[in-house]
């Protein structure tokens, strides 16, 4: 998991309220690496420039973890 705090929010290019995607990031995670984006795939630099300013906790669970989530904080689920 990819955790990041709400003060986080306006760095994450999260869709609008309205919009069907809303509060999911208009950024593909999948091409994370080591808590930062994978400097050879600099699409996303494009689509939002402000995602590199985000900071974010790396959690990696194993077999019988819980991970409990705050309310507002954004997670992405990498595996």
């Amino acid at each position: 998991y990819i955790l990041n705090r709400p003060d986080q929010c306006p760095h994450l290019c999260l869709y609008p309220l309205g919009h069907p995607s809303a509060r999911h990031s208009s950024v593909d995670w999948s091409h994370v690496w080591d808590g930062k984006f994978d400097n050879t795939d600099s699409s996303w630099k494009e689509i939002c420039p402000e995602f590199d300013l985000a900071t974010g906790n790396e959690v990696v669970l194993q077999a019988g973890d819980v991970l409990y989530l705050p309310t507002l904080w954004f997670h992405s689920i990498i595996s």
